[in-house]
């Protein structure tokens, strides 16, 4: 139960229990502490009841003598002593009645001792006239009255004194009992303490020292690369950091198994190089990358690898690089194991500690071809911008001009067909800026249900100023009870339609014709774009479709082309699931084609499958039928119905 408690929890107990010791010891203390005090206010109180009683005795006895000797003597200084000490031992009643107002008993008894003393005043009074009336007889015979009354008051005095002293035997007895159970219990906490703390440490050494030795034991074999203790058990926080440094050395090895096998998988070659740049470490993919072994690299110098007329610059790169101390890229030519040539970007960086050159080769052929490509495409003027353009300023050079009026029904569809055109346009920039989806398989489709010949009439709407300036006729045609429908973005779809118009309008010669086909194909839907240009050479039907490339390089009689339109297009067209094509034969035009998988609703595949079903059960009726009636000339004519049910 302890252990499974947390930590804090734990070290909380350890204190608040001793604590809570301590704390009863102290009140146990305290507690006999202020019972002796109260037995020492009770033996006080006695002796001042005691010494009360002593006094008015005293007094009263004092009196009476002196009264005594007054009647013998008649000397006035006896009848002074007399009244004054009949007058203390009266103003002493006060005193003690106050002392004993809180004990009713008590208080009663000393009024009773009070009457009885001043009875005995009310006497010594008459003895004290009588002596002045000169008759002593009857003096001495008053004064005969005061012994009993001295006897009775010296008998009450001496039961209460009793008592009194009784009390005050008995308080400091108990003054004694609690001094010694306070020194017991000084000695008994004393004792408790020491146990109390050697408790604690042995719990918390086992507790919490021992666990703490296991969780540095376990740092120093993590250093070392040692397996590590098994995991604490329990709840509290030194476990749960037991865990996380567990849960941190999985991490750890697991990012340094990644790591080794993303050196030992990575398809660029990753090696270091020692001072006198010769390789020390390669990782596998100088295979693949440059042909050569590992083993084949160790040992060898870095320059033998390198083309012999960029071993000079590279060396010097390198010197400067350790110099400087600096990260740096350094690019050159590798020569291959069978000779051949390679562009690699070297990234450097030189280890002071390790004294070694720690480098990643990147085989960067690719990405050079295709930033020359990107040069010949900055030099070029897409006509994939141009054609929306030249669209636009034909429609504007046409209103200009007058050959639309811009409040007309015509003139207004125009600048909106320019519009259209415009936001075409801005999509292509979008597009072509974001090339690199193409390759990443990341082409944006919005899916709704898109109409094919909606698609191709935007599309011949876009196109329409371009065809017109160029005096080409475009025309549509539709397969009869075609369902043209298509699951698809129509935006996307009219990008692919404009394209494939735009350079069907570029290819071909003035006053032709450009066809436009709406067909089915199977479960496919198909749009076929037929020119009457020069066509495209055979072994160019398949590179056309990648990017920037081209028929020809100088395609385009009204200017060159970016070699990405078709690409753009493949890459819809597979987002839609569907596939592109070209049929050309050079010299007699060119058509190209898409073919898309034709939108089916749900509801009417249902309704065609439970038709399938019905048809299939109905055929197995006729066959049991043909069976009964005992031959295969027997028919049921169900055929014809269902068919064209299911049709």
């Amino acid at each position: 139960m302890f252990n499974r408690l947390k930590l804090s929890h734990r070290i909380l107990i350890l204190v608040v229990v001793p604590m809570i010791f301590e704390l009863l010891l102290v009140a146990r203390v305290g507690q006999l502490l202020k019972e002796s005090e109260l037995e020492g206010k009770r033996e006080a109180h006695s002796h001042a009841i005691t010494s009360q009683i002593n006094e008015i005795l005293r007094n009263l006895l004092t009196s009476a003598g002196g009264m005594g000797a007054y009647v013998v003597s008649t000397e006035h200084k006896y009848l002074d002593r007399s009244d004054t000490d009949s007058h203390r031992f009266m103003t002493d009643f006060d005193s003690l009645e106050n002392l004993v107002k809180d004990d009713p008993a008590l208080l009663a008894r000393v009024i009773k001792m009070r009457a009885v003393a001043e009875e005995g005043v009310v006497v010594l009074a008459r003895i004290k006239k009588i002596v002045k009336e000169d008759n002593r007889i009857m003096a001495f015979a008053e004064m005969r009255k005061v012994s009993p009354m001295l006897s009775t008051l010296t008998a009450q005095a001496d039961d209460i004194t009793k008592e009194q002293k009784e009390i005050e035997a008995r308080g400091s007895q108990n003054q004694e009992e609690h001094r010694e159970q306070v020194h017991q219990l000084l000695m008994l906490g004393a004792v408790l303490n020491v146990l109390l703390a050697l408790v604690v440490a042995m719990v918390f050494n086992r507790g919490f020292t021992r666990r703490l030795r296991v969780l540095m034991d376990n740092s120093y074999r993590f250093a070392i690369g040692m397996p590590l203790n098994d995991e604490l058990k329990g709840t509290d926080e030194l476990v749960k950091l037991d865990q996380v440094f567990h849960k941190m050395a999985h991490v750890v090895e697991e990012s340094a198994r990644k790591e080794r096998a993303v050196i030992e998988n990575s398809v660029d070659v990753i090696c270091s190089l020692d001072a006198d740049e010769k390789f020390s470490k390669v990782s596998p993919a100088s295979l693949t990358v440059w042909g050569f072994e590992p083993w084949e690299l160790v040992g060898k110098r870095f320059s033998e690898v390198v083309f012999p007329d960029e071993r000079d610059a590279t060396r010097k790169a390198i010197k400067d690089l350790i110099k400087d101390g600096e990260d740096r890229q350094v690019e050159c030519r590798v020569v291959k194991k069978d000779g051949s040539l390679i562009d690699v970007l070297w990234s450097m960086h030189w280890s002071e500690q390790e004294h070694s050159l720690f480098c990643v080769a990147h085989d960067v052929t690719e990405q050079r071809r295709v930033d020359r490509l990107k040069q010949e495409f900055v030099a070029m003027v897409s006509h994939d911008l141009r054609t929306p353009l030249a669209s636009i300023k034909g429609t504007l050079s046409m209103i200009s001009e007058g050959v639309y009026d811009p409040n007309s029904e015509m003139g207004k569809k125009r600048i909106v067909d320019a519009e259209i055109s415009i936001d075409r346009l801005v999509n292509l920039i979008g597009d072509v800026l974001d090339i690199e989806k193409l390759e990443a398989g990341q082409m944006s489709v919005d899916e709704d249900i898109v109409s094919l010949s909606q698609v191709v009439e935007q599309s011949v709407e876009a196109v329409r100023g371009v065809a017109e300036q160029n005096k080409i006729t475009i025309e549509t045609t539709v397969a009869e009870d075609l369902d043209d429908d298509v699951l698809g973005d129509n935006d996307r779809l009219v990008q692919v339609m404009v394209n494939l118009l735009s350079n069907a309008i570029k290819f071909s010669p003035e006053e032709s014709l450009v066809k436009i086909e709406i067909m089915a194909d199977g479960a496919m839907n198909e749009v076929r774009v037929t020119d009457k240009g020069r066509g495209i050479p055979p072994n160019n039907t398949d590179i056309i479709f990648e990017r920037f490339k081209q028929s020809q390089s100088s395609d385009g009689k009204r200017g060159k082309g970016t070699g990405l339109g078709l690409a753009i297009c493949k890459a819809i067209v597979e987002a839609h699931k569907g596939i592109i094509g070209v049929d050309s034969k050079e010299g007699d035009g060119s058509s190209f084609w898409i073919k898309i998988p034709r939108y089916e609703d749900p509801e009417d595949l249902r309704t065609n499958a439970e038709a399938k079903a019905l048809e299939e059960g109905q055929s197995a009726k006729v066959s049991n039928a043909a069976d009964i009636k005992g031959g295969p000339d027997s028919s049921v004519p169900l055929d014809e119905p269902i068919s064209q049910r299911t049709s």
